[in-house]
């Protein structure tokens, strides 16, 4: 048999590199979807032209053949890296922003605390409330000496000899600056023996003693009895120092400038009796602001209890000078996370139950800065 070859179709073959290698041709979308269907069936029909079977290799490679005029493949590591400084520079002014203003708010608040906590100290003592612990008494001899506290168990109201006469406040102590400690103080009821003699008159005649430790006058005070209240001031919040003497912390004004202390008190006001009288005269129940002298920044708290008890000691007219401020008590306080301060002013133009709390801005020209 003569063999016979069989003719076979001539046609060009393409390899994927040389499409590949060949430019980008802008199609529109109508060509795209059809040259995708041409992929999804995995063939390519005869009769199709170079330029279209170009066209399906680019949007085998590329995804989009070219129409959108770019590759899909993704970003470059150069466009990330900007994407994502610019969104942590975002990131970061928000958080700022946001911390700013929460700090300000937490400030605005541990002010309107702390002055709403002098209020109820000065409010207490009108009313006559003050911390019992029950497990201490009050004891006065008829000589008109300081009274002794001791062990023991006597119920509010039933001691004869002593008397609460008021609460003080301490700011700044030794301990912290964020710290402020209320002191409950006792005193004498009558100047001699119970009943038979007058009452006291006056914040000399009480001999106060904070139910507090004490430095200088251990025997008054029995080991271990403390009716402190030892409180810390809310975010972060502090009393100013009084290094700046034009511009102390925590101070009073007689009218000749502010004057640095350590600590002041409310005490409810004391009997007076008229000249030769042996009957008190009757009158309305108020408090008094008084200052602590001798009471300084930065003190032990048990300093300040040796200051309380050595009013005892002052004439009658030296202590009048430490009582009703005529421009009152002025707290200046710090915020720890922004510039700001406040102040509130206790007793200011003889309001002696009076707070007015004010905020600002460090080197305004306010007393506080």
């Amino acid at each position: 048999m003569d063999s016979h070859k069989q003719p076979q179709a001539s046609h060009r073959s393409y390899s994927q590199g040389s499409l590949l290698d060949s430019p980008k041709i802008a199609r529109s979308r109508s060509e795209l979807s059809r040259a995708k269907t041409v992929l999804s069936e995995r063939g390519v029909p005869e009769g199709t032209s170079r330029e279209e079977k170009l066209f399906v290799a680019e949007v085998s490679r590329s995804g989009d053949g070219g129409v959108l005029g770019k590759s899909s493949i993704g970003y470059t590591i150069v466009e990330v890296m900007i994407f994502l400084a610019i969104s942590s520079a975002i990131l970061v002014s928000a958080l700022l922003l946001v911390g700013g203003q929460q700090q300000k708010t937490q400030f605005t608040q541990s002010l309107r605390d702390i002055d709403s906590h002098i209020r109820d100290v000065m409010n207490d003592v009108s009313a006559g409330i003050y911390s019992n612990t029950g497990n201490f008494q009050c004891l006065a001899d008829n000589a008109g000496s300081a009274p002794v506290i001791s062990a023991g168990a006597d119920k509010q109201g039933a001691n004869v000899s002593c008397i609460y006469i008021g609460k003080v406040l301490q700011f700044g102590p030794a301990s912290s600056p964020e710290d402020f400690n209320v002191f409950s103080v006792a005193g004498r009821q009558f100047r001699g023996a119970p009943i038979a003699s007058k009452l006291v008159s006056d914040i000399t005649e009480s001999k106060p003693v904070p139910i507090a430790p004490n430095i200088a006058h251990l025997a008054m005070i029995g080991p271990g009895l403390d009716a402190t209240d030892y409180n810390k001031l809310d975010y972060g919040l502090t009393i100013k120092d009084n290094s700046d003497g034009a511009h102390p912390g925590l101070s009073y004004d007689n009218g000749s400038g502010p004057q640095a202390i350590g600590a002041f008190g409310f005490f409810s006001n004391f009997v007076t009796y008229p000249d030769g009288s042996a009957s008190p005269e009757s009158g309305r129940q108020f408090t008094d602001i008084w200052v602590i002298p001798a009471s300084a920044y930065g003190d032990d708290a048990r300093n300040v209890a040796d200051d309380i008890i050595d009013i005892g000691g002052l004439s009658s007219s030296a202590a009048t000078s430490f009582k009703n401020p005529a421009k009152g008590i002025t707290l200046c306080f710090l915020s720890s996370g922004t510039d700001q301060y406040g102040k509130i002013t206790i007793g200011d133009n003889n309001q002696r139950l009076a707070t007015t709390l004010s905020v600002g801005y460090r080197g305004d020209g306010s007393i506080c800065t």
